[in-house]
């Protein structure tokens, strides 16, 4: 996907409509998220962050999420060095939802 202004908006406007109660409301109920980030993710600002936020998700809105939160790692977690601890946390995140 080329990055054009339009593609840009697109995304941010995507993203701001999301993080709305009536974003999240329009979740299929039961929906499983998982957040992903990097404890040195620059988009974060200048405090490294422990944990993802997503406003207004939560096992009381019907959107149970989880998060976790690579040190070290910055904002593509799947392209870091640590890169197999991530697709762990990915894969028994998974794994234990599966089985339960």
């Amino acid at each position: 996907m080329p990055l054009t202004y339009d593609y840009a908006a697109g995304v941010f406007g995507m993203n701001v409509r999301a993080n709305t109660p009536e974003g999240v409301a329009g979740l299929p109920d039961g929906l499983l998220v998982l957040l992903l980030s990097g404890q040195r993710d620059p988009s974060a600002g200048s405090t490294p962050r422990t944990s993802p936020p997503w406003p207004g998700c939560s096992a009381t809105a019907g959107c149970p999420s989880s998060s976790t939160c690579t040190p070290d790692a910055r904002h593509e977690v799947f392209n870091e060095t640590n890169r197999d601890e991530v697709v762990a946390d990915l894969l028994g995140w998974i794994h234990t939802r599966l089985a339960g």
